[in-house]
């Protein structure tokens, strides 16, 4: 019986050879692979420099939960990556180095030991950390520090020459670290990176100006948060960042601002509604982004702002304040405002026992119209609301929904004919990754 074709062993060697050939005719630019590969391992706002939502997205993130399990996705996909071919795992290896992250003494040793193995070589003209953007610190627990791991921080900052970002954020590790004399030593190997436009520094005062004064030519972007030690000292000092355009800071007190030049800023983010009224005060029409810690201090102060873009508010400080914040208020370049909390469809008196209050309707009712108002906010195009993920934790109430869904109706429509969007984040994952839909009626039904 004669056969109908090759011999199977030829038609795979004839196959293997025209998908050779395809693959050929096929291939890619490396750099066409690159942004492939960056975007199948995107992590939101993490590299970000002139994203401005990006990062205020990313800063939402306060403990780096979203961050952090990202970042384990991202080394999956990269990692996946590497395996398909070696012209793929050559390639990826430029992304696979772009953020590190250090959790503890013993992992610097392994990650300074990897980026120091690598062996220049005419075709391999740069080592592993000459891929590095984000170099990120983030300590846990008790943490005993040795000049052993003093070496290896040092070690990998020099072995990372090109850093963008770096981070000490979401350190959790005991507040001694942050000022022993030996850890600072490690950091002050930052004062070599010129090119180190983003700075995210858990410590105190002091720490903040040897390494603040050393970067103060480079930096765009400062997130500064307090260790858990009390600073006793305050010897005054001044230090100018002339293209920092985005200054963030989770101090409550210290009056941090006061020692900082900021010619160029643009965003301001703090907890110290003393530091920001100061601010404001001085140089309020550089602003074009503002969280307000404090409504009632600050809402009188917003026409020294005459370029402000985007507000944040919080509900809760609105209605503490209980009177009329945005009576004489009128701000002519405002374009949005966010909502930074879960509270404000549900007024207090839903958790009372009779969860009826005619006052706290009407004084929701209130605050949602003078949001909107076309004499308080005439050119405003969108507000947004940030709730957490698991919000209709109640039961469902027939008398107190039927009032609050009519108040939420009638601004809804109000907000239709003035032309506003109305958007939510609900969840760490879409805060921190600046991802917002639409907020319906039915939404707000599902809540009450």
């Amino acid at each position: 019986m004669r056969s109908s074709g090759p011999p199977l062993k030829s038609r795979h060697i004839d196959i293997a050879y025209d998908m050779d050939e395809e693959s050929k005719q096929l291939q890619l630019p490396p750099e066409i692979w690159l942004r492939v590969f960056a975007f199948a391992s995107w992590i939101p706002g993490v590299l970000s420099i002139s994203d401005h939502p990006a990062i205020i997205g990313f800063i939402r993130d306060r403990y780096g939960i979203s961050v952090h399990n990202r970042f384990r996705v991202s080394m999956d996909v990269k990692l996946a990556i590497g395996l398909v071919c070696r012209t793929w795992n050559a390639l990826v290896s430029q992304t696979l180095f772009e953020y590190l992250l250090v959790k503890s003494g013993d992992q610097a040793l392994r990650i300074a030991s990897m980026l120091e193995q690598h062996t220049i070589t005419p075709s391999k003209a740069h080592g592993r950390g000459w891929w590095t953007a984000r170099l990120e610190f983030a300590f846990d627990g008790v943490h005993i520090w040795t000049n052993e791991y003093t070496n290896a921080v040092i070690r990998i900052l020099r072995s990372c020459p090109n850093l963008i970002c770096f981070s000490t954020a979401f350190c959790t590790a005991d507040a001694y670290l942050f000022h022993s004399p030996s850890f600072c030593d490690a950091l002050a190997e930052l004062r070599t990176h010129s090119k180190l436009k983003r700075l995210e520094l858990k410590a105190d005062l002091p720490l903040l100006k040897t390494i603040i004064s050393a970067l103060g030519q480079s930096l765009e972007i400062l997130w500064l948060l307090p260790s858990r030690r009390v600073t006793t000292g305050r010897d005054p000092w001044k230090v100018c960042l002339p293209h920092l355009h985005t200054f963030i800071s989770m101090f409550g007190h210290g009056d941090v601002m006061e020692n900082l030049e900021l010619p160029s800023l643009r965003t301001l983010i703090t907890d110290d509604s003393a530091d920001q009224q100061s601010f404001i005060q001085r140089n309020g029409q550089q602003l074009l982004y503002l969280t307000i810690p404090n409504v009632s201090l600050t809402i009188s102060s917003l026409s020294l702002c005459p370029n402000l873009h985007s507000v944040a508010i919080s509900y809760h400080e609105v209605a503490l304040a209980r009177h009329k914040l945005f009576d004489n208020l009128e701000h002519s370049s405002v374009q949005s405002i966010v909502v930074e909390d879960p509270e404000f469809i549900r007024p207090a008196s839903w958790y009372t026992e009779s969860r009826e209050c005619d006052f706290e309707h009407n004084f929701l009712r209130a605050i949602l119209f003078s949001l909107i108002s076309a004499h308080n906010f005439p050119t405003l195009k969108v507000i947004r609301f940030v709730l957490p993920l698991c919000y209709t934790l109640e039961p469902f109430h027939a008398k107190l929904s039927g009032k609050l869904l009519s108040i939420w109706n009638s601004w809804f429509d109000a907000c239709s004919h003035r032309g506003i969007r109305v958007e939510v984040a609900q969840g760490a994952d879409e805060w921190t990754a600046d991802e917002w839909r639409p907020l319906t009626l039915v939404f707000v039904e599902r809540c009450l």
